[in-house]
């Protein structure tokens, strides 16, 4: 869990996407601002993966659970990048 959390921020501190974390008892979750869009990371020991909302959608439609979930941290940081990538809007 903690190599995740530690991959992601080092991902957005790379790429200066700003973000805000939230530590939990037994969870993280990255709050991530960018070219109109939030994502929601959430990182637990059960699983990994994020949420996404651009601009204009009729509110968050957030939950408890992230609506892309992943088995690797390779795939989940090539994953976010698609999303963040300017070129994806």
């Amino acid at each position: 869990m903690e190599n995740i959390k530690s991959s992601t921020i080092d991902y957005l501190n790379s790429n200066k996407i700003k973000y805000e974390l939230d530590t939990f008892e037994n969870a993280y979750m990255i709050d991530i601002w960018h070219n109109n869009i939030f994502v929601c990371v959430q990182i637990c020991h059960e699983y990994f993966g994020f949420s996404v909302s651009r601009a204009g959608d009729d509110g968050l439609g957030l939950d408890s659970m992230p609506d892309k979930l992943f088995n690797n941290i390779e795939d989940f940081i090539h994953e976010l990048d698609i999303v963040l990538r300017p070129s994806s809007f």
